[in-house]
Protein backbone atom coordinates (compact mmCIF):
# COMPACT_ATOMS: atom_id res chain seq x y z
CA UNK A 1 0.00 0.00 0.00
CA UNK A 2 1.38 3.38 -1.02
CA UNK A 3 1.89 5.76 1.90
CA UNK A 4 0.09 9.07 1.62
CA UNK A 5 2.30 12.03 2.45
CA UNK A 6 1.02 15.15 4.17
CA UNK A 7 2.49 18.07 6.10
CA UNK A 8 2.61 18.69 9.84
CA UNK A 9 2.15 22.45 10.21
CA UNK A 10 2.75 24.44 13.41
CA UNK A 11 0.25 27.11 14.32
CA UNK A 12 -1.48 28.81 17.15
CA UNK A 13 -5.15 29.19 17.97
CA UNK A 14 -5.41 32.61 16.33
CA UNK A 15 -3.63 31.56 13.11
CA UNK A 16 -6.06 28.68 12.71
CA UNK A 17 -9.10 30.90 13.45
CA UNK A 18 -7.81 33.59 11.08
CA UNK A 19 -7.42 30.98 8.33
CA UNK A 20 -11.04 29.83 8.75
CA UNK A 21 -12.27 33.44 8.63
CA UNK A 22 -10.10 34.43 5.67
CA UNK A 23 -11.25 31.49 3.54
CA UNK A 24 -14.91 32.50 4.02
CA UNK A 25 -14.33 35.49 1.73
CA UNK A 26 -11.16 34.61 -0.21
CA UNK A 27 -10.23 31.62 -2.34
CA UNK A 28 -6.90 31.01 -0.57
CA UNK A 29 -4.65 32.10 2.28
CA UNK A 30 -0.85 32.35 2.25
CA UNK A 31 0.43 30.70 5.45
CA UNK A 32 4.14 31.45 5.91
CA UNK A 33 6.33 29.37 8.17
CA UNK A 34 9.83 29.80 9.52
CA UNK A 35 11.39 26.51 8.51
CA UNK A 36 11.57 25.15 5.00
CA UNK A 37 10.83 21.68 3.70
CA UNK A 38 13.52 19.86 1.76
CA UNK A 39 12.54 18.85 -1.76
CA UNK A 40 9.04 20.34 -1.64
CA UNK A 41 9.13 20.62 -5.42
CA UNK A 42 8.78 16.85 -5.75
CA UNK A 43 5.57 16.65 -3.72
CA UNK A 44 2.24 15.99 -5.45
CA UNK A 45 -0.37 18.72 -5.09
CA UNK A 46 -2.89 19.32 -3.72
CA UNK A 47 -1.39 18.16 -0.44
CA UNK A 48 -3.11 17.67 2.91
CA UNK A 49 -1.78 19.61 5.88
CA UNK A 50 -2.45 18.85 9.53
CA UNK A 51 -2.51 22.03 11.64
CA UNK A 52 -1.55 21.62 15.27
CA UNK A 53 -1.48 23.98 18.21
CA UNK A 54 2.08 24.69 19.36
CA UNK A 55 1.25 24.60 23.07
CA UNK A 56 -1.22 21.70 23.17
CA UNK A 57 0.34 19.58 20.45
CA UNK A 58 -2.75 17.86 19.03
CA UNK A 59 -4.09 18.33 15.50
CA UNK A 60 -6.99 20.82 15.35
CA UNK A 61 -7.66 21.21 11.62
CA UNK A 62 -6.85 19.79 8.20
CA UNK A 63 -6.17 21.92 5.18
CA UNK A 64 -5.67 21.55 1.45
CA UNK A 65 -2.36 22.98 0.24
CA UNK A 66 -2.52 24.02 -3.41
CA UNK A 67 1.20 24.78 -3.67
CA UNK A 68 4.31 25.75 -1.72
CA UNK A 69 6.11 28.97 -2.62
CA UNK A 70 9.41 30.45 -1.51
CA UNK A 71 8.73 33.16 1.08
CA UNK A 72 8.39 36.72 -0.21
CA UNK A 73 7.64 39.94 1.71
CA UNK A 74 5.31 40.78 -1.22
CA UNK A 75 2.88 38.17 0.17
CA UNK A 76 2.16 40.61 3.01
CA UNK A 77 1.12 43.45 0.69
CA UNK A 78 -2.15 41.96 -0.54
CA UNK A 79 -5.15 41.53 1.77
CA UNK A 80 -6.33 38.73 -0.55
CA UNK A 81 -3.28 36.66 0.46
CA UNK A 82 -3.26 37.13 4.22
CA UNK A 83 -5.63 38.07 7.05
CA UNK A 84 -5.26 41.70 8.11
CA UNK A 85 -3.99 40.72 11.59
CA UNK A 86 -1.08 38.78 10.00
CA UNK A 87 -0.15 41.75 7.80
CA UNK A 88 -0.20 44.15 10.77
CA UNK A 89 1.86 41.78 12.96
CA UNK A 90 4.46 41.22 10.21
CA UNK A 91 4.86 44.97 9.55
CA UNK A 92 5.79 45.42 13.22
CA UNK A 93 8.12 42.42 13.52
CA UNK A 94 9.21 41.51 9.93
CA UNK A 95 10.43 38.09 11.02
CA UNK A 96 12.08 35.93 8.41
CA UNK A 97 10.09 33.04 7.00
CA UNK A 98 11.25 30.25 4.71
CA UNK A 99 8.23 29.07 2.74
CA UNK A 100 4.60 29.96 2.12
CA UNK A 101 1.85 27.34 1.96
CA UNK A 102 -1.03 28.33 -0.32
CA UNK A 103 -4.08 26.93 1.50
CA UNK A 104 -7.40 26.69 -0.35
CA UNK A 105 -9.57 24.74 2.13
CA UNK A 106 -9.70 24.12 5.89
CA UNK A 107 -11.94 22.09 8.14
CA UNK A 108 -11.95 21.23 11.87
CA UNK A 109 -10.31 17.90 12.65
CA UNK A 110 -9.00 16.43 15.89
CA UNK A 111 -6.28 13.81 15.99
CA UNK A 112 -3.77 12.85 18.67
CA UNK A 113 -0.24 13.79 17.73
CA UNK A 114 1.30 10.74 19.39
CA UNK A 115 -0.33 8.52 16.74
CA UNK A 116 1.50 10.20 13.84
CA UNK A 117 4.78 9.16 12.20
CA UNK A 118 7.18 11.09 10.01
CA UNK A 119 8.13 9.82 6.55
CA UNK A 120 10.85 7.65 8.12
CA UNK A 121 8.14 5.91 10.20
CA UNK A 122 9.47 7.41 13.42
CA UNK A 123 7.20 8.99 16.02
CA UNK A 124 7.82 12.62 16.77
CA UNK A 125 6.88 15.16 19.39
CA UNK A 126 5.02 18.46 19.25
CA UNK A 127 7.35 21.37 18.74
CA UNK A 128 8.90 20.17 15.51
CA UNK A 129 8.39 22.53 12.61
CA UNK A 130 6.74 21.94 9.24
CA UNK A 131 7.72 18.40 8.19
CA UNK A 132 6.53 15.63 5.87
CA UNK A 133 4.43 12.95 7.59
CA UNK A 134 2.57 9.77 6.72
CA UNK A 135 -1.13 10.60 6.80
CA UNK A 136 -3.17 8.44 9.18
CA UNK A 137 -5.63 6.08 7.55
CA UNK A 138 -8.84 7.74 8.76
CA UNK A 139 -12.08 8.32 6.89
CA UNK A 140 -12.14 12.10 7.38
CA UNK A 141 -8.82 12.50 5.59
CA UNK A 142 -9.86 10.26 2.69
CA UNK A 143 -13.09 12.23 2.20
CA UNK A 144 -11.31 15.58 2.57
CA UNK A 145 -8.85 14.91 -0.23
CA UNK A 146 -11.60 14.25 -2.82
Amino acid sequence: MKKRIGLWIPGDFYNILDTFEHLKSHKEVYWSTGKGIKDYGVLSFPLIGLLYLNKKGDIRAICKIREILPFSPAHYKDICNKPKRWITRWKKKKDRKAITLVISKITPFYYETNKLKNIFRKKFKPGQNCIKIILPNVKALKNFSK
